[in-house]
């Protein structure tokens, strides 16, 4: 198990979706992750070839709490493809909504792809 530390990049994988996240703290005996979602990659593959086919912006939802061994780490160049998507925050209420029921539905897809998971979210 990796030891991480506060601002690094992580990533959760499942299926065509990556999630990257920030890490806020090592809790729990250093067996979770308090993560601060970035953003949300859905991933069209064709002909070998991986490009993105949608970036959600979900820096402005929940924190949550993650098993550590679940999460990779990110490297500069795989962040800063997906960062560069994003130049300012949006504050609308009605792109938040959207971007917590984003996070929800990764939550919820990992979940059922990974029977054993325990998340909890922290606002």
């Amino acid at each position: 198990m990796s030891d991480f530390i506060p601002s690094q990049i992580v990533c959760l994988d499942v299926l065509d979706y990556s999630l990257s996240c920030q890490v806020i703290d090592n809790i729990s005996k250093g067996k979770k992750l308090w993560l601060r979602p970035q953003f949300l990659v859905k991933f069209k593959v064709s002909d070998a070839q991986k490009s993105i086919a949608e970036a959600i912006d979900l820096r402005l939802t929940a924190d949550l709490l993650w098993q550590k061994e679940q999460v990779r780490i990110v490297y500069d160049m795989e962040y800063l493809n997906f960062y560069s998507l994003f130049q300012d925050f949006n504050f609308e209420e009605e792109e938040i909504n959207h971007s917590k029921q984003y996070l929800h539905f990764f939550i919820k897809l990992f979940s059922e792809t990974h029977k054993s998971i325990t998340v909890s979210y922290k606002s």
